[in-house]
């Protein structure tokens, strides 16, 4: 299974710009600018939950987040045709069968 989730960053475009930019945590984080506006930026930075939730707290200490949000975990199976639903159905079988 492959999976990912999607988390959005709100930050203070005056805060922002106070640093001088934030090109290199874009890049270190491989993130995009969603959105570049008066009152504030927005990020966005897919991948697992501990790199967001690295970015969040780099981006907390240093310019402070505005609004947080993450999609939790999006997946898809790695079979040509396996239904996702049933290979958590099988997977949730067999952990019943072992506490058996």
């Amino acid at each position: 299974m492959v999976y990912q989730e999607i988390a959005l960053y709100k930050l203070a475009t005056d805060k922002v710009l106070s640093l001088g930019g934030i090109e290199p945590l874009i890049r270190k984080y491989n993130a995009r600018v969603l959105e570049i506006l008066d009152n504030c930026v927005v990020l966005e930075k897919t991948g697992l939950y501990e790199e967001t939730q690295e970015m969040f707290n780099e981006l907390a200490s240093t310019i402070g987040v505005l609004q947080f949000i993450r999609s939790g975990r999006v997946a898809i199976t790695r079979g040509r045709i396996e239904r996702l639903s049933d290979m958590l159905a099988s997977i949730e079988k067999r952990r019943q069968e072992e506490q058996l």
